[in-house]
């Protein structure tokens, strides 16, 4: 992932790769990818900037991710969800 991560670099966004997470700040909002062996962890504050970006970068390695919002009770595939933003 942090190969992917430092391959598709975003502009105009601070990005921090830690031993096992990687920072995302965007002037509204951040994202902390973590990995935990078999799963992956993604804390958001702000809108969904800098969020979007890890999933952006997450559906570049493999579009076969699930994911789960366990505080607003939300999931789906990535890959579906971003060919709905292109429609």
């Amino acid at each position: 992932i942090e190969h992917l991560f430092k391959r598709h670099h975003c502009p105009n966004t601070y990005n921090q790769i830690l031993n096992q997470s990687i920072l995302v700040e965007r002037k509204n909002s951040k994202s902390e990818l973590t990995v935990h062996g078999s799963h992956l962890t993604i804390c958001a504050e702000g809108n969904y900037e800098a969020e979007t970006i890890l999933f952006d970068i997450l559906s570049k390695y493999d579009p076969c991710f699930f994911a789960l919002d366990l505080t607003n009770f939300r999931y789906g595939w990535l890959y579906p969800i971003r060919k709905m933003k292109l429609i």
